[in-house]
Formats: C-alpha cells, sequence, structure tokens
C-alpha cells in the first residue's frame, strides 16, 4: 500500500513537473521580443519561407541568404523548421499577425524541450534509486540556458531532444537485451539527431560504442557477431528511414555534397562581406593565435562556462555570479564523485555501468572539442549554447557522481542533500525570472 501511494506521489511530481516546465518555457517564449535570442533573425527566415511558399528552400536562396555571412540556415538539417512552419500554419488559420506566426514558431523550441524534461524523467528512473532521480531531471529542466533555448526559434532545444532520446534508448535497449522492438526506436531517434544539428552527432558514436559493449558483455546472447550485424541494420534501417531523405536532398540539390557544409562555404565566399569570407576571417588560426591564449586570454573557457549556464539575450544579459559559483560547485563535486565506481541502475552489471559512464565522458569531450574547433578554425564563438548537447550526458556524470559521494550515507543525509541541488536550481531560475526576464523583457 505504501509503495502504492509512493509510486502516485511520483506519478503526481513528473506530471506538475512537465506542466510547470511547459508554462514557463511558453512563458518565456511570449515574453521574449523577436531577435533576442542568438541569430533568431537568420533562424525564423527557414519556417518563414516554408510557410509562405510550402516547400525547402535552397540554402543559398537569396530570399534567406543573409547579406553578412552570405548563407543561410536552410544548408543545415531543418527538420524543427517544418515543425515550426506546421506551427505557423495552423495559426494563420486564425491570425496572420507577426506577433502570433513568431509565437507559433517558437512553440518547436516549447514543445521539443519539454520532450526532453519528460525523457529526461525515465532516464532519471531508469538510472538513478532515491531522491537523484529527481536532482536528474531538475538539473536539466531548470538550468537557465536549457530553459532560455526553450524560447526561441533555434535547432538547439530539437538537439538536445534528440540526444535525450538516443540516451533513453541506448538505456532502454540495454534492459530489453536489444530486442528488435527497442532497436527500432533506438534508430528512430538517431533518425532524428541526424536531422538536428551536426554538434549532436557524437551521440551516434556514443550509442555504437555503448551497444557493441553491451551486446558483448551480456551472457544471454549468442552468436553475437551475426546479432550486432543483425541489429546494425535493423538500427540503421530505421535511421535511414527518417533522415535519409535530407542527405539524398543535398547530394542531388548540391552536386554531391550531402551535408551541405562545402556548398555553405562556396557560399559564403561568393556572397558574404569581404571581413566575413571564411578565407578573411580573423580566427584565432588564421591570426596565428596559440590555442592557450584564446582559451585564457580570450577567455573561451570562462564565456563558454558561463553561457552554458545562463547568459541571455546576445549573450550580454549574465547571471550574477553568485549563480555561477553555485552551479560551479555543484560540478565539480559531481565530477569528482563520478570517478567513483559504482553499480548504476539499469545496467546488467557493473562493466557495463562503468562504460555508460565512460560513454558520458566521451559524449561530454567530442562536443566540447567541436566547439573548441569550431571557435579556432572557422568563426570565434565562444558560445555554451554549442556544449548544451552534453546536458544530458553531463548531468548523468553529476548526479552519478553525487550519488557515489553519498552512498553510504543515511537515508536522511542523501535525501537532504538531494534537495539541497533541488534548491539551488529553483533558487537560480527564480531569481533569473524575476530579476532578469521581468526587468530587462517585460518592463
Amino acid at each position: 500500500m505504501n509503495n502504492v501511494k509512493k509510486n502516485n506521489q511520483e506519478k503526481i511530481f513528473y506530471v506538475c513537473l512537465l506542466m510547470g516546465c511547459f508554462f514557463m518555457y511558453f512563458l518565456w517564449a511570449n515574453v521574449i521580443p523577436f531577435d533576442a535570442g542568438p541569430d533568431e533573425h537568420m533562424r525564423y527566415q527557414i519556417p518563414e519561407f516554408i510557410y509562405k511558399y510550402g516547400y525547402l528552400p535552397h540554402g543559398g536562396d537569396e530570399r534567406i541568404r543573409d547579406d553578412i555571412w552570405g548563407i543561410s540556415y536552410g544548408f543545415t538539417p531543418i527538420l524543427s523548421y517544418i515543425v515550426s512552419a506546421f506551427f505557423m500554419k495552423v495559426t494563420s488559420f486564425f491570425t496572420t499577425s507577426s506577433k502570433a506566426l513568431i509565437l507559433s514558431a517558437r512553440l518547436m523550441s516549447v514543445f521539443f524541450s519539454t520532450g526532453t524534461v519528460y525523457f529526461s524523467i525515465n532516464i532519471g528512473k531508469k538510472l538513478f534509486n532515491g531522491a537523484f532521480k529527481y536532482t536528474f531531471v531538475v538539473s536539466v529542466a531548470l538550468l537557465p540556458q536549457f530553459v532560455f533555448i526553450s524560447s526561441y526559434v533555434n535547432n538547439d532545444a530539437f538537439g538536445i531532444f534528440t540526444v535525450a532520446w538516443v540516451v533513453y534508448a541506448m538505456i532502454l535497449a540495454n534492459e530489453k537485451k536489444w530486442n528488435f522492438n527497442s532497436c527500432a526506436f533506438l534508430g528512430v531517434g538517431i533518425g532524428f539527431c541526424a536531422l538536428s544539428y551536426y554538434n549532436c552527432y557524437g551521440i551516434i558514436l556514443i550509442a555504437i560504442i555503448y551497444a557493441v559493449f553491451s551486446v558483448i558483455n551480456n551472457k544471454d546472447i549468442d552468436k553475437k557477431i551475426m546479432f550486432i550485424f543483425i541489429r546494425i541494420l535493423w538500427v540503421g534501417g530505421g535511421a535511414f528511414v527518417i533522415a535519409g531523405w535530407w542527405f539524398i536532398r543535398n547530394a542531388i540539390i548540391y552536386d554531391g555534397d550531402f551535408l551541405g557544409m562545402r556548398t555553405s562555404n562556396e557560399y559564403a565566399e561568393k556572397y558574404a562581406l569581404e571581413p566575413f569570407k571564411p578565407s578573411n576571417r580573423a580566427t584565432p588560426h588564421n591570426i596565428g593565435l596559440p590555442l592557450k591564449e584564446m582559451l585564457i586570454g580570450r577567455k573561451w573557457i570562462e564565456s563558454s562556462v558561463k553561457s552554458f549556464i545562463g547568459m541571455f539575450d546576445a549573450l550580454t544579459v549574465p547571471l550574477e555570479q553568485w549563480s555561477y559559483n553555485l552551479i560551479y560547485i555543484v560540478t565539480v563535486i559531481g565530477i569528482i564523485g563520478s570517478l567513483i565506481p559504482k553499480k548504476v541502475t539499469g545496467n546488467n552489471n557493473k562493466m557495463v555501468s562503468v562504460v555508460l559512464i565512460l560513454c558520458c565522458y566521451l559524449m561530454c569531450g567530442i562536443t566540447i572539442f567541436l566547439s573548441l574547433y569550431y571557435s579556432y578554425f572557422s568563426d570565434f564563438q565562444p558560445q555554451g549554447r554549442y556544449c548544451l548537447p552534453m546536458l544530458i550526458t553531463l548531468n548523468i556524470l553529476l548526479n552519478y557522481g553525487w550519488d557515489s559521494l553519498t552512498y553510504r550515507c543515511k537515508y536522511f543525509v542523501r535525501n537532504f542533500i538531494a534537495f539541497l541541488i533541488v534548491i539551488v536550481y529553483c533558487v537560480i531560475i527564480a531569481y533569473a525570472i524575476y530579476n532578469i526576464v521581468i526587468p530587462v523583457y517585460i518592463r
């Protein structure tokens, strides 16, 4: 009877959390002015084009090509923008006011971020016992920068959603011993990830590594080579059904450039203003700046970390320093604790659990490397949102670390520490709403 009551209370908590997050993201989307998020005007051009003309644009179409950069976001995967265009079309049956259309386009980010919270709830229940399954979802849902990217037109919210999907599908497939249904679910998630943003692709490699190790380590699976081969075809087939059309389309209209990146650079070189052409950009690499100088002297690390936690508008409105310090403390202690081996719930043995943690580290490393590489060689932009695809795996590490550090503590102590972590995130997001969102965007 107590278990039934506890389960009902848990369900009520999660339903309230999902509803609360949806309304918070939606309210932010209502009050933030257009183009208050980085590059929103360029991103909004894509769903607006689809809404107006009813077909997908060529990335170099002059109707969406930016006058400064010479390119558009039409070269990158645009599934999230298709969803925005759908919401815009539905809204247009009732009103065609620019404000309503912009808000309807932003609904894409609101819904996908709420979906991320949903997957985080399920990941937390699979991986953690006790109170730390709650700290996991709260540390994802209430991170100020995550809330911010949930409120304007971008690809980031959809990308994080697909990463959360793939992580949950990995854990579920391992639990189900990689049956066909769980593999199909993983394949669909990978397909959507392929249609999100290139800086999310690290999770695809992670899924492959984790899956292969899990199958090899599972004593209940016979003929492992054939089993792996069939599952690769099954997962790959599911991913291709979802995402294959986009890359085939690119190869056709961009003369074999299935990613669209080469063609995008060609348009940038041809149409961008002189200082912004790829060959003329004053990137750290082009001006001979040492990597160490970029990281420390030009504050790449500091700017990336702070804007990963929370920095609003065009990265010009920061949180108070105490907010960053609290997150630093939670993060550093969690990372230290994650180095302590401990079996994670939802894995069939300790070794698979360790591999999951190592995969989380690898995902974080890949994501940081891609952001670092882009800033050094392509365009110096120390923006934490480029590292947000590692949000799920980073928080797995942090909560795993806190769980490990308090594993032998009394039940009351573990719950109290978890409660403090939840309070940290709640206080920071409440401060951001009351002292930043309201004064800056409403008054």
